[in-house]
């Protein structure tokens, strides 16, 4: 069964086909954005198929269809301004204080690259990542989403995040006492058992 097709541009400076459909095209009209372009554009349309077979169902995308078309007339920036310097390659403002070296991509979107935790442009201390936040008592240190460097709390046994907090049971290696349990200081102290 047919599901629509995708439309493909051809982009010259990398070599490759960049699909210029979010989700399959129903209709028989198609308009792309050309800001920034002139001269022979190259598109390649696919009709995209749902299989049906005994193991399940998948979507196949057919061999590809092709036709060049011929952008004339003033050119248009990525702004829409015809002649005017808005062209992938060139500065612009994206909007967004998380990137800097804002640019017009090929494609006429804006798009910066992000910072990391460090202000770093594509650095590698992004949320999710290991850091150190200073502290001796804390470990499995990672930035946060607001690129905060959190660690976990040691536990009285050093583990990061664990369970062996004052007030829980723990092993104080006497036999002569019982209910052992972790003291405010992280000692395992246990009580005297009587002879009783």
């Amino acid at each position: 069964a047919g599901l629509g097709y995708h439309v493909y541009r051809y982009n010259t400076q990398t070599g490759a086909w960049v699909r210029r459909t979010s989700s399959p095209v129903t209709g028989t009209n198609f308009t792309d954005n050309i800001s920034g372009l002139s001269g022979q554009v190259r598109y390649m349309v696919r009709a995209l198929d749902l299989e049906v077979t005994p193991s399940g169902t998948y979507q196949n995308l057919s061999q590809g269809r092709f036709t060049t078309m011929n952008v004339s007339g003033p050119v248009l920036d990525c702004q829409g301004v015809p002649g005017g310097s808005a062209v992938p390659g060139t500065a612009c403002n994206d909007g967004d204080a998380g990137t800097v070296n804002d640019a017009w991509t090929v494609d006429c979107q804006c798009v910066g690259d992000p910072l990391d935790c460090n202000g770093v442009p594509n650095g590698p201390a992004m949320p999710g990542t290991s850091c150190d936040d200073g502290d001796p008592d804390t470990g499995n240190d990672t930035w946060n989403g607001a690129c905060v460097c959190v660690g976990l709390p040691l536990d009285c046994a050093g583990v990061p995040g664990g369970g062996a907090l004052p007030g829980t049971a723990c092993d104080d290696g006497n036999a002569s006492t019982g209910n052992d349990s972790w003291t405010v200081s992280c000692q395992c102290i246990g009580e005297p058992i009587d002879c009783a």
